[in-house]
């Protein structure tokens, strides 16, 4: 037995947005996230690598939203291709805050069939940052799973969040 052996595997690539250059991204280019904007949402929101406001290394992400989609879902920021074991319980962490306090968000964990395991609904944030943490299974034969975050209030619009050091490990 050694101390690295007692180190769990971060199973989220890329959860503190390290591996990414500062400035505007868009859809696909934050490497393990996927940036997804419906349709006919008039006033789309802004997606950015930061440095300057961030929970802990050089980075974070920040969403400074305009206007707001139809349905929860319209907005998010997907944590993507998550590997996992069927039947396994994980422990996921995320950091979080908004430029006003007030603003609101959906944490969740699921499958690509839209299936939920867990979810912080909502995650209501300050202007410091806060851990939000939960237990998840895999209660299906997944082996690769997905951590929407969803930004949909009337308190997001106007606000800029702050995303920064997603963690999922074994329980």
């Amino acid at each position: 037995f050694t101390a690295a052996a007692a180190v769990k595997a971060q199973l989220v690539t890329n959860g503190s947005f390290e591996s990414s250059s500062t400035g505007v991204v868009d859809t696909t280019d934050v490497k393990g996230w996927l940036i997804s904007v419906a349709t006919g949402i008039t006033l789309p929101p802004v997606f950015e690598i930061v440095s300057d406001t961030v929970e802990q290394g050089n980075r974070a992400m920040k969403i400074t939203l305009h206007g707001l989609g139809s349905n929860q879902w319209d907005i998010q920021l997907v944590a993507d291709s998550i590997p996992v074991t069927p039947g396994a319980t994980y422990n996921y962490s995320i950091w979080a805050k908004s430029e006003k306090a007030g603003a609101t968000v959906n944490v969740t964990m699921g499958n690509y069939s839209y299936t939920e395991y867990k979810a912080i609904r909502p995650a209501t944030l300050t202007t410091q940052w806060q851990n939000y943490t939960m237990q998840f299974t895999v209660n299906d034969d997944q082996t690769f799973i997905r951590g929407p975050i969803h930004f949909y209030s009337a308190a997001d619009t106007g606000n800029s969040i702050y995303i920064d050091d997603l963690r999922i490990v074994d329980a």
